[in-house]
């Protein structure tokens, strides 16, 4: 009767090394093979087969919490994981008037890529994997924050990513948000970077948030103080010439 089952996870060998893993796969993958199908040929497919399909009503933050941690530890099944249930996540999405699916579907890929920001702070290969996760439209957010993560350890190809944002697909305003950490670590590009913002005309509706950003350092650098200073006079000038009857 395999038609009326579901596949959760398939997952090589390789990943479930550690107990924690292994409760959570046995919880969410299903076997899910023909009744003619022989076992031999199933144990390889249980050994190579990524992802098939998934059951989204079975995605929690623990599970998704589990997935972040195999994937920071270079597991592909976990990363195709993470991919396969973005894509279930946000199929379809309304943001306008799906407000607590969208801060659920938030809820749940924070939690996988938590775990991968925070091993990306000492290893540079886990900075790749976010790097290419760029790649995944919906994913690039989380990856792009986790990414700031690894920028405020001083990961230096974070930093080169996040600083030159239209190179790898990074929109300028989530590379300013995802800064702020790098910023508040006194990283000298993430400054620049952030002070570049507050300098250009063009990048006004960010003003805010790179002010917000670097103001913790303000009391002890007089140039950051008067760069914020200047982008909120004339934030304040612009709001009170738009009033009506001004």
């Amino acid at each position: 009767m395999a038609s009326s089952r579901t596949v959760l996870f398939r997952v090589c060998t390789a990943v479930v090394a550690c107990a924690g893993a292994l409760v959570v796969y046995a919880l969410l993958r299903n076997e899910n093979r023909p009744a003619h199908e022989p076992e031999q040929a199933a144990s390889t497919n249980e050994a190579t087969a990524g992802v098939r399909e998934i059951d989204l009503t079975a995605v929690n933050v623990e599970s998704m919490r589990s997935l972040g941690k195999l994937a920071a530890e270079g597991s592909t099944p976990a990363i195709d994981n993470i991919i396969l249930i973005a894509d279930g996540l946000y199929d379809g999405i309304d943001y306008a008037n799906e407000r607590p699916r969208v801060l659920k579907n938030y809820e749940l890929m924070t939690a996988a890529f938590e775990p991968i920001g925070d091993k990306a702070k000492s290893d540079a290969g886990v900075v790749h994997v976010l790097l290419s996760l760029l790649k995944e439209n919906r994913l690039r957010g989380f990856a792009t924050n986790a990414l700031g993560d690894a920028a405020a350890a001083g990961q230096d190809e974070a930093i080169q990513a996040l600083t030159h944002p239209s190179e790898f697909g990074i929109l300028e305003s989530s590379a300013c948000g995802a800064l702020a950490k790098a910023c508040a670590a006194n990283i000298p590009e993430a400054i620049d970077f952030e002070l570049a913002i507050l300098a250009d005309e063009k990048s006004r509706p960010l003003w805010n948030m790179a002010g917000n950003a670097l103001r913790p350092l303000s009391a002890n650098h007089p140039e950051i103080q008067d760069a914020i200073t200047r982008a909120t006079v004339a934030l304040d000038v612009a709001t009170s010439t738009s009033q009506p009857g001004m």
